[in-house]
């Protein structure tokens, strides 16, 4: 997240992510750490030199820290987004929009943002 958004304040982010700011996986980041993601994406592009760590602490100082179990939580729902429940028919859209078939190595929305990116399928869902 935090990389998209310095990419795309310089004019580097690809097109057809720059629709998906803020929305998706991010909103879900962001409602964990109850911070609003234009004043994240902000203070990363103003702050160039802080890593991740540094940021989830700002974050966290702005919002609410995130519990171990939190973090499980919404790890787990990310990682199998789009593997059988509600958003199933939207990742089959946007395989097709891709142009990949529908072979089933593509299970979730981190596999299709993998091939996309020219990554490896990981193990599981």
């Amino acid at each position: 997240m935090i990389d998209k958004a310095r990419l795309h304040a310089r004019g580097l982010l690809p097109p057809d992510y720059v629709g998906a700011l803020g929305r998706g996986f991010d909103r879900r980041v962001c409602e964990l750490l109850r911070v609003d993601y234009r004043e994240l994406a902000d203070h990363a592009v103003a702050h160039p030199g802080l890593g991740d760590e540094s940021l989830l602490a700002w974050a966290e100082s702005r919002g609410r820290p995130a519990s171990e179990g939190d973090i499980e939580v919404l790890s787990d729902f990310l990682r199998k987004r789009g593997w059988r429940d509600e958003a199933s028919d939207k990742l089959g859209r946007a395989i097709a929009e891709a142009g990949y078939p529908r072979d089933g190595s593509i299970a979730t929305f981190f596999d299709l943002i993998d091939r996309d990116e020219g990554r490896p399928r990981a193990p599981g869902p």
